[in-house]
């Protein structure tokens, strides 16, 4: 009865929450995630730790030689692949844009994105922001982690370090529950072999957090399974609460919480703690951004100056048009998309077995049935929302990275098939060690390759013209950059400005005293060497060109040092 008394709770205060997330006018919405989102994640994430060191802290002492073996194996393998694939900002301008939220949470506790601005060591930088409409957890994580080294836009690859190691030790953990160390190591091999997840988490996007927190959803369901502690209950509550903070569609992941809510526990004399009776409350942040972007136009960058309104979002036209393409990414049928048909055909037969044990044979126990339903609705609806959605192609480089939220559910389905024909042939280990960890050997080059992005034309502008700044100006003489995107440049402490902004405030930044030199970023016709319009400085300004780099066959970028106006002009 108190469970149920416990779920009435809950579904009324999420009703409650989302009453409080969509009723406020959209002005005021953007004032209340702008000023307290941050403090809505930071009580969240609290109350993780909480619930998380609550359960597990008395059982460090039973962590034993499987247990540091799995854990320098993860530590091992992340440090090898960030040693052979180098960290750096791939999809733009995504990545920059969830450190420019970091920064901006890490110095005025504030969820806002700044567009363009200005710095100074005597003031207050001064800058143009905006709500930005990725989910906020992985800024207020890289915060944190400014907050304890200070500020850096490469602490984005800090985190995503520290989570690839939390992510393959947690994969090792449920498998070595499920089955034994020997699969759990098995499991650490195949996740970091795939060309997808190298990619992942030596970039600065929030997909490896995303991931990292199905890992551990499905590491504590399978403990509330077979333990029935309402204490693991509750720490699964509260990663959902953060996971629907890591991404958009992990949203999804909340309609498992009455089943739960359902589950008989060992433990009838316990009760909730005052945390369960927060957590709906904290969702309050995910509806605020959702209702602010609900009606705002999505526009598709098509070309170099060619853009497109996306005209459904979600759709089953959408679906029927990317779902051939995503099945061939899954199946690794072509390596250089992330995935392995190695991988790909244990998994199809690891399927079939799973399916066989529960309705066939029926030798598989309770736990791992409710394992495979709760997996298994997962993976159906979140295949079919990122596959109805607009940008929702696994082809496409700039959406790849959406597929890497399927890779605990294949590689559940392999190891079950590996189990499955050689867990009574313990001579066989070796021999399967050592062929994943060839399989592992054979597909790092198409992750340390990243051909699929490495086509990005802005990301490669972007190294170029970083490589440049970074080798001529120093960011204590206070160049201004002039960029069509100002906010890829503000992160690393320069002061960014538009070309409208600047062409609009010539007398101000003339008169601007720690502003010395002006840099242009401008981008060109090959052909006809006319400048794009978007890059065009006023009359006013002189040029003196520094750098040309090519881009595409037909564009290429100018970098020129602006030549101030005579201030008797003003």
């Amino acid at each position: 009865m108190f469970f149920r008394r416990g779920f009435l709770y809950f579904t009324a205060a999420m009703a409650a929450s989302i009453f409080l997330g969509i009723m406020p006018s959209i002005g005021l919405l953007k004032l209340l995630f702008q000023n307290f989102a941050y403090f809505f994640i930071l009580v969240a994430f609290v109350i993780w730790i909480f619930l998380f060191f609550r359960i597990y802290y008395k059982k460090i002492k039973f962590f034993n030689y499987h247990h540091l073996s799995g854990l320098l194996l993860s530590i091992l393998i992340t440090v090898i692949i960030f040693i052979i694939s180098p960290p750096q900002f791939k999809i733009l301008s995504d990545e920059t844009n969830l450190i420019g939220v970091s920064m901006m949470m890490f110095q005025d506790k504030e969820t806002s994105l700044p567009i363009e601005g200005l710095y100074a060591d005597y003031a207050r930088p001064e800058y143009s922001k905006t709500i930005d409409k990725r989910p906020v957890l992985f800024p207020f994580l890289v915060s944190l982690i400014h907050t304890l080294s200070g500020y850096s836009p490469n602490n984005g690859f800090i985190l995503n370090f520290i989570l690839s190691i939390f992510s393959l030790f947690f994969l090792f953990l449920f498998f070595t529950r499920l089955f034994n160390p020997f699969f759990g190591m098995l499991s650490i091999l195949i996740l970091s072999s795939f060309p997808v997840y190298v990619m992942s988490i030596t970039s600065s996007g929030f997909e490896s957090l995303n991931l990292f927190f199905i890992i551990f959803s499905f590491f504590i369901m399978y403990e509330i399974f077979i333990r029935k502690d309402i204490r693991y209950i509750e720490l699964l509550c509260a990663t959902f609460v953060l996971l629907a903070q890591c991404r958009y569609e992990s949203i999804i992941f909340l309609l498992l919480i009455p089943f739960f809510f359902r589950l008989p526990v060992k433990n009838e004399g316990s009760r909730y703690t005052f945390c369960i009776y927060i957590m709906p409350f904290l969702f309050v942040p995910v509806f605020w951004q959702r209702r602010i972007f609900l009606n705002m136009p999505e526009i598709n960058k098509i070309g170099q100056v060619t853009f497109e309104k996306a005209e459904q979002i979600f759709s089953l036209t959408n679906l029927f048009q990317n779902f051939h393409d995503n099945i061939w990414v899954l199946l690794g049928l072509d390596p250089n998309l992330g995935f392995s048909p190695v991988i790909a055909i244990l998994a199809i037969f690891g399927f079939y077995f799973i399916l066989k044990r529960i309705f066939v044979t029926k030798e598989v126990d309770l736990p791992f049935k409710k394992l495979v339903a709760s997996g298994g609705s997962s993976c159906v609806v979140l295949f079919g929302i990122i596959t109805s959605f607009y940008w929702g192609n696994f082809k496409i480089p700039m959406d790849n990275r959406l597929a890497l939220i399927f890779l605990p559910y294949i590689i559940f389905c392999t190891i079950f098939c590996i189990h499955t024909l050689f867990h009574k042939r313990r001579s066989s280990h070796l021999v399967l060690s050592i062929f994943f960890l060839f399989h592992l050997l054979i597909y790092w080059p198409y992750g340390i390759q990243q051909r699929i992005i490495n086509g990005l034309s802005l990301q490669y502008e972007y190294g170029q013209v970083m490589a440049f700044l970074n080798e001529h100006y120093k960011k204590k003489q206070y160049p201004l950059i002039v960029a069509e995107q100002p906010n890829l440049y503000i992160i690393h402490d320069y002061s960014a400005l538009s070309y409208s902004a600047v062409n609009n405030q010539l007398r101000k930044i003339y008169s601007s005293r720690q502003i010395n030199k002006i840099v242009a970023i401008q981008r060109y016709h090959s052909d006809s060497e006319k400048i794009y319009k978007r890059t065009v400085l006023n009359k006013e300004f002189q040029t003196k060109e520094l750098k040309k780099i090519r881009i595409t066959p037909y564009t290429y970028i100018k970098i020129s040092e602006v030549l101030l106006p005579d201030s008797k002009q003003f």
